[in-house]
């Protein structure tokens, strides 16, 4: 027989100790307990089966094939026999892995005290690979391999002959050569791999069903089958299936086993084709005046030729090309179609397009003194979460304040917490299945700013309050999440007398210290804002004073662990503000914010892009015409990128809202109606509605578009020095009073209140 091995092979702490005689199991566990075993034993209702004493018996029987080493043998059949006994239902310990991803789903159902043959079940034991293939105009072919986990000789039946192939590979990685033999996918040939075959043990396949079905979600019916040959097989088993013709759009395969049952579904998969075939395109629906892109799943000999016809429901209203992108009309239903041609023929596709608007509402929310949105985080659910300050409702200082919304705009809940001195909160995020607010308080007992987290569910119950800090001043300014709910912390550290230190600091979800560290030059420095990095990294953007007293725009870069990989500066004569950050969706990041040294001294809006790591690759500026300023940065989930600032170009100051594509094109640019309104945080559900959080005098908001002049701007850009340190601090618990205030919603009640609005833009 070939592929047999020789040698002893020593199996290790892994396998069992010594060879156990199968009489010694059998007056261990005791008793006759049936296993199903095609072909041997009793009937039982759906299925046959066979004792464990019969069972244990032909294992004992078995002699050591050629080749095989005479000691691995009886391990391997000692363990196998272990393996059944166990899975007979005897207290016994398990020989599988933890990992192991043979599962209850793939084990034979009892019925009684019989368990009852099935065919492959579960997702470990579905047939994944199923594929066509064009033979000729109007010839296909199927193909797939055979899955019956434990079935090592392939020969249909998982079955105590199945140690035999795994004896002859025992030791060896998992290859092409041997793959099937592997049982729990950890890549070796091992001990382990006995588990399938106790646990799917006469588990059958008889045949496969060929099934068709128009569409992909069935209904399937059977159309052919293939039967499964029992002769012994040293390669993976290979099916190959010719079909001439033109059956269903969509083929699978499903195993059944030798009472008829069948097992788990194969993937599905497209018939091939020479002339066109249209399976379906998307979209069929979306909102009134937004762009999508259109494409279609389509067979057929290329070259392909695209006749689009939106039935006015887009503009432009057709397209020759395969996948266009158009701005959908006015709400409404559209009699759409799709027409694809090659040199065999043409297919089309009549399809409704559903043009819907989007619902659309605004709301502020405040109390006697003035409120102020400072973020804002959407969940799963749609629900909206408000981060604020207010000095309506506490202990006569600022206080934080965080309003719950749902879908509709309806205040859910409405919380403030604070101390008697003052709180100043940055910013929050939904971590841990919570809302986890962090800022910094000044703190009654020492006079000093301190950090504070504070973690509500979403409920509105504060579950604990704490804080960290050093015996010096930390200023919270922004913060971020990673992918591991870390929470990133940038500010300002300050010694009292001295200049001002940048601040860099990870926590936990739980507000413990992962690190903290701070950056000084010879004059002040402070970190604005953060952004979780495309690695994982820390992305902090600050400013730098200069020797001639004005700010350039500073930027690090931090490993996760907190090592700075790079530092740089980009200035020009005046001021340079930074406001803004945020990590591109391909690597780098986009920084904003506003520069005084483009024209006279009015501000502009500028936005940078740059590299991983750390070079220039772009720098635009905006201007309405007068002192535009403070814009705030965020991207939506297609990656366009839209900035929040304030202009004064119109008088008071009033909010601007520029929007840019992934690239940096501008695409749009509005001002608010309103005077005094501020836009503080964007966010987005996961139907695409927007959602503005701000402040402002009332609710009725609208936007015009507003002309603007774009340019280049170039600065000098260099790394920039300093000095680290690394900050250990101290944490403990906080005090404060917390209130459930009850606003005035959408009429104004003091001289400023929370703005909230959806898709009021």
């Amino acid at each position: 027989m070939s592929g047999m091995r020789t040698g002893k092979i020593a199996l290790g702490i892994v396998a069992i100790a010594a060879c156990i005689a199968l009489a010694a199991l059998l007056s261990t566990c005791g008793g006759k307990q049936p296993l199903l075993r095609q072909g041997h034993g009793g009937q039982a209702a759906g299925g046959t089966f066979v004792s464990l004493d019969d069972t244990l018996a032909e294992l004992e029987g078995m002699e050591c094939p050629e080749g095989v080493d005479e000691e691995l043998w009886g391990e391997l059949k000692g363990a196998l026999g272990k393996a059944l006994i166990c899975r007979a239902g005897s207290p016994c310990p398990a020989l599988s892995k933890p990992h192991s991803p043979i599962g209850a789903a793939q084990r034979p159902r009892p019925t009684g005290d019989k368990f009852v043959s099935t065919p492959p079940t579960g997702e470990a034991n579905r047939v994944n690979d199923l594929v066509t293939i064009d033979i000729n105009d109007k010839t296909f072919k199927l193909s797939w391999h055979y899955k019956n986990l434990g079935d090592y000789d392939q020969n249909g039946i998982v079955a105590v002959e199945d140690i035999i192939p795994l004896a002859q590979h025992f030791g060896e990685d998992a290859t092409p050569e041997n793959e099937w033999i592997d049982g729990d996918f950890d890549g070796r040939v091992h001990i382990s791999d006995i588990t399938p075959i106790a646990i799917n043990l006469t588990v059958n396949v008889d045949h496969y069903d060929i099934e068709k079905a128009e569409e992909e979600a069935g209904p399937w019916t059977s159309m052919s089958n293939m039967p499964q040959h029992s002769a012994f097989r040293e390669a993976r088993f290979f099916y190959e299936l010719v079909f001439t013709g033109f059956p269903s759009l969509w083929l699978r395969v499903v195993p059944v086993d030798s009472e008829g049952t069948p097992g788990e579904a194969s993937n599905a998969v497209l018939r091939p084709s020479r002339e066109p075939i249209i399976y379906e395109v998307s979209p069929t629906e979306g909102y009134q005046h937004e762009e999508y892109a259109f494409s279609a799943t389509v067979t057929g000999d290329e070259p392909l030729t695209y006749a689009w016809d939106f039935g006015g429901g887009a503009e432009p209203d057709t397209s020759s090309e395969s996948s266009p992108t158009v701005a959908l009309a006015d709400a409404g239903e559209y009699a759409a179609s799709l027409t694809v041609t090659n040199a065999y023929g043409n297919a089309t596709y009549p399809f409704t397009l559903t043009v819907s608007e989007r619902d659309t509402w605004a709301h502020t929310w405040g109390g006697q003194w003035g409120e102020g949105a400072v973020d804002m985080a959407v969940d799963g659910q749609g629900d909206i979460y408000v981060l604020g300050e207010t000095n309506s409702f506490g202990a006569g200082s600022d206080d934080v304040l965080v309003l719950k919304y749902s879908p509709d705009g309806d205040v859910l809940w409405a919380k403030t917490w604070g101390t008697p001195v003052g709180e100043s909160p940055a910013g929050f995020a939904l971590v841990d299945g919570g809302l986890l607010v962090v800022g910094d308080t000044y703190v009654s007992d020492a006079r000093r700013d301190d950090v504070f987290f504070l973690k509500y569910d979403l409920d509105g119950n504060l579950l604990w309050a704490r804080v960290w800090g050093t015996p010096d001043y930390e200023t919270v300014l922004a913060i971020a999440v990673d992918d591991q709910e870390n929470i990133q912390v940038v500010g300002e550290w300050l010694v009292y007398g001295g200049e001002a230190s940048l601040l860099a600091a990870k926590f936990t979800a739980e507000g413990h210290r992962i690190w903290a560290k701070t950056w000084r030059g010879d004059r002040e420095r402070f970190a604005v804002c953060t952004a979780v990095d495309h690695d994982g990294g820390m992305l902090v953007a600050g400013r730098a004073q200069n020797l001639s007293g004005d700010h350039d725009v500073a930027l690090l870069k931090y490993t996760t662990a907190g090592t700075l990989q790079w530092t740089k500066s980009w200035g020009g004569e005046r001021d340079e503000w930074v406001t803004g950050l945020a990590a591109a969706s391909g690597g780098g990041m986009w920084v904003v914010g506003s520069t005084r040294s483009t024209s006279d001294g009015t501000s502009d809006v500028y936005m940078l892009s740059w590299s991983n790591n750390g070079e220039l690759l772009s720098a635009n500026t905006w201007s309405a015409g007068d002192s535009d300023i403070g814009p705030r940065i965020f991207l939506d989930n297609g990656g366009s990128v839209y900035l929040a600032a304030e202009t004064m170009s119109f008088g008071p100051r009033r909010a601007l809202l520029l929007k840019y594509d992934a690239s940096g094109s501008l695409i749009s640019n509005k001002v608010s109606s309103q005077d005094w309104l501020r836009i503080s945080s964007l966010g987005w559900n996961q139907s695409g509605d927007v959602y503005l959080a701000g402040t402002s005098v009332d609710a009725a908001v609208s936007w015009t578009d507003v002309v603007g002049t774009s340019g280049n701007i170039e600065l000098a850009t260099g790394d920039l020095s300093g000095i680290e340190s690394e900050l250990a601090g101290t944490e403990g618990a906080i005090e404060g009073f917390e209130v459930s205030p009850t606003g005035i919603e959408d009429i104004g009640a003091g001289s400023v209140d929370v703005l909230l609005l959806k898709n009021v833009i």
